[in-house]
C-alpha cells in the first residue's frame, strides 16, 4: 500500500472517538481473515495434497506404490 493511503488512513482514524476506532479495528480483521481464507480455500482447490507435502517421511516409495497406498 502506498505510503499516501496509510497516511491518510492513520490521520482519519486518528481522529475517530475510540468506539469507532474498535469497530474499525473489527473490520480490518475481518477483511485480513476473509482474504486469507480465501487463498488458502484456492490453493486446496488446486491440489489438496500440497498441504500435505513434506508431511511424512516414507522412504524411498515409487509414484506405484504411493497410488497402491492411497487408492
Amino acid at each position: 500500500m502506498p505510503a499516501i493511503i496509510e497516511k491518510e488512513l492513520k490521520d482519519k482514524i486518528s481522529k475517530l472517538p475510540d468506539d469507532l476506532k474498535k469497530e474499525v479495528l473489527d473490520y480490518t480483521d475481518y477483511l485480513l481473515n476473509k482474504y486469507s481464507s480465501t487463498k488458502t480455500q484456492q490453493r486446496k482447490k488446486e491440489n489438496p495434497f500440497k498441504d500435505l507435502a513434506g508431511f511424512v517421511s516414507i522412504g524411498e516409495l515409487s509414484s506405484k506404490d504411493i497410488d497402491k497406498e492411497i487408492y
